[in-house]
């Protein structure tokens, strides 16, 4: 049963309002054919005269910014609002709205224009491929009068990509869709920097502007909000950077109040609704009166903290839930009333890259110029996900290994195949870590549908990879003779051990030969975990085995061999041998010089040193392998208020008073295993947070 009901059935409305109501839905529906909106605009409280009073005030100390642009988007999240899939339809849904409110008042007056940024090309590729060729021609024709623009950035990413990805982030939609919307600007939001690599792989696409707006939400910016910035790189090339508010502010130089309740309701929560037209950012002249008298409130304080550019960005989304919020097309209305009535700053309701490209020409010759990584601290979502991290490392390494051209060239099928793995693994390194109520409702069903959603884009592409590199070797080496083949597909040469299950050998074998050397290397058999089988004593089990199922330090189920110098980019055929492997002299098995290492009092290394190095590439310690934990009732509130407290010793006293660090220590000495190759140190810890 639904629990929305709507307040009235009026008929009529224009195209545009169909059309809303056809993209979001019931909810929506209703905020298109009711005629509340009507009522509200006729029946505000206040006059026009107190209304000039308060608007006379502002006057007399009017700030020296002349103009101000806004930037109309969706913050897209991947989740948070509601489960991924959920919030791609609407992206889809939501860019049909901004394409009819472009399309209906491309004939306005230049002032009177709905404009909307499309903030990631996720939503436009979406789209773009489910839209029929009409629809396709109305997209365009609102991109060429200038209402539509898209920016370059499929997604809002950590800091994690790698050059394969920022390739696939950057050729996202098809290239001659690209090639038709050029986009000139990146859109970046709640996260607190953008990696260097990203930087290079946007100036590499034409794209020159960077439009940065981080959530201050346990974070914070690298200088004052808001400025601009050159970002200068190793190769001398520059990104022009705004770096913004956060991307809903600009509704609050505006209006006092939030209008969203909730704060977070699913779309598909119909007791709740997106807005209204007149619900907010009226356009009475009462109304305007005070959201002028709050503008020049605010823009005091962005003046009094040294802003002294005339022109001002501000980014606005919807207040239904903020992120991945519909088009708000009244705000095109609000922005004509405004300049009507004559209030200055003067508004200009436009995209993202006219914006800057507009504040690049008043101000980019004074903009100071930066250098160096700008790096991602708003990482609790990376850090709260380790498997799923490591899943997500060894896919990438594992389909850079399967695009390998020592296996020969990738037909369409499996280019196709490499297309979709690194498109999962960007939307794994997107930003979104799970619903809203992650932290409160950790086992609610709606926390635990998205985040299996988040799993599934690290071990979903982990098997594609997996297969597709099988398939790809034995297809290299299905006519090749018989033998045991070692590949590298790096970029460098390798030294290294060759691993194996022991199981995998049919037959007693105790050294590899290399064919055309008649060198031959003895295997290394090791203990490992026997699966289907009963362990017959502790001693075959290890500390990580909690199951106690199968052993997994059992004898003789690994095997292993040395490969020395195997250049990169080549396959080396190896024979397996029942003969052993010759020992070799003295001098010929001396490892080969090591590092000066000095242990602790446990065995453990505080220090290695190797020849040539003035200093020591370990330092003493483990990592630091540690635990906060937060004294105090409702932790992470006691948290936000040490993060909130802006003076510096007072957050040190509550830092000193409200935080326990605590550390591990070594549970016992450290081992050592030492042979001709390597030398491996284990220290197992002990921490109130680890449990085995």
């Amino acid at each position: 049963m639904s629990l929305f009901a709507p307040r009235c059935h009026r008929s009529g409305g224009t195209g545009l309002r169909r059309r809303v109501a056809a993209a979001i839905g019931v909810a929506a529906w209703v905020l298109a054919v009711c005629g509340a909106a009507d009522g509200l605009l006729a029946a505000q409280p206040g006059s026009a005269a107190a209304g000039r009073a308060e608007s006379q005030q502002a006057r007399d100390a009017e700030p020296k910014i002349r103009h101000i642009d806004l930037v109309h988007f969706s913050h897209t999240d991947y989740g948070f609002t509601d489960h991924p899939l959920i919030c791609r339809e609407l992206q889809k849904r939501y860019l049909d709205i901004a394409i009819d409110a472009a399309l209906a008042t491309r004939d306005a007056p230049a002032g009177a224009r709905f404009c909307w940024t499309a903030e990631t090309t996720v939503a436009v590729d979406d789209w773009w491929r489910a839209a029929s060729p009409a629809r396709r021609r109305d997209f365009l024709q609102a991109v060429e009068c200038g209402q539509l623009e898209i920016a370059a950035l499929p997604l809002n990413p950590t800091p994690t990509l790698n050059r394969r990805q920022w390739h696939t982030m950057l050729h996202w939609l098809p290239e001659e869709l690209w090639q038709r919307v050029r986009p000139r600007a990146a859109v970046v939001s709640d996260v607190n920097g953008f990696p260097r690599a990203g930087a290079a792989a946007l100036l590499d696409r034409g794209v020159r502007y960077l439009f940065m707006s981080i959530n201050s939400d346990n974070g914070g910016s690298p200088f004052r909000r808001p400025s601009a910035f050159w970002w200068k790189l190793p190769d001398g090339r520059k990104l022009f950077v705004w770096l913004n508010y956060s991307y809903p502010t600009g509704f609050y130089f505006f209006e006092r109040q939030s209008w969203r309740r909730g704060p977070v309701p699913r779309a598909t929560d119909t007791r709740y609704r997106p807005p209204r037209p007149g619900e907010f950012l009226r356009t009475d002249e009462a109304s305007l009166r005070r959201a002028h008298s709050r503008l020049i409130e605010r823009l005091r304080g962005v003046e009094a903290a040294g802003y002294r550019y005339p022109t001002l960005i501000l980014s606005m989304t919807n207040e239904w839930r903020m992120d991945n919020d519909p088009p708000f097309p009244a705000l095109a209305d609000f922005v004509a009333a405004w300049n009507r009535l004559g209030l200055k700053p003067t508004l200009r309701l436009t995209t993202v890259g006219a914006a800057l490209a507009r504040m690049e020409k008043e101000i980019g010759g004074d903009a100071p110029v930066y250098a160096g990584e700008w790096t991602d601290w708003w990482a609790n979502g990376v850090a709260s996900g380790p498997r799923e991290v490591a899943a997500s490392r060894l896919a990438k390494r594992l389909a850079a290994a399967a695009a390998s051209p020592i296996w020969g060239e990738l037909d369409e099928n499996a280019r196709g195949t490499i297309e979709q793995i690194y498109r999962d693994l960007c939307l794994f390194d997107e930003h979104t870590w799970g619903s809203s109520d992650s932290v409160a409702l950790p086992y609610a069903l709606e926390t635990i549908g998205q985040y299996n959603a988040k799993a599934a884009l690290a071990y979903r592409p982990l098997a594609q990879a997996r297969l597709l590199l099988s398939q790809r070797m034995r297809s290299r080496l299905a006519g090749e003779p018989e033998g045991l083949y070692v590949a590298n597909t790096s970029r460098l040469p390798f030294n290294g051990w060759v691993t194996m299950p022991a199981s995998c050998l049919r037959g007693a074998y105790r050294s590899v030969e290399d064919p055309q050397s008649g060198e031959r290397t003895p295997l290394e058999f090791l203990s490992g975990y026997r699966p289907f089988s009963r362990p017959r004593d502790a001693s075959e089990l290890t500390p990580e085995n909690t199951s106690a199922t199968f052993p997994d330090n059992c004898p003789g189920q690994t095997v292993r061999f040395w490969v020395e110098d195997l250049p990169a980019g080549t396959i080396r055929r190896f024979r397996l041998s029942t003969e052993k492997a010759q020992e070799k002299v003295a001098e010929e098995a001396q490892p080969a010089a090591g590092p000066d290492v000095e242990l602790d009092g446990a065995g453990w290394p505080k220090s290695a040193t190797w020849p040539g190095m003035e200093r020591p590439l370990l330092l003493p310690g483990f990592g630091d392998f540690l635990s906060v934990q937060i004294v105090g009732f409702a932790p992470r509130w006691v948290a936000r208020d040490i993060f909130a407290m802006g003076d510096v010793s007072r957050r040190e006293s509550l830092r000193a008073e409200k935080l326990r660090h605590i550390r591990a220590t070594p549970e016992g000495p450290a081992t050592v295993k030492k042979n001709a190759h390597t030398c491996i140190y284990t220290q197992r810890l002990r921490h109130p947070r680890l449990r085995w």
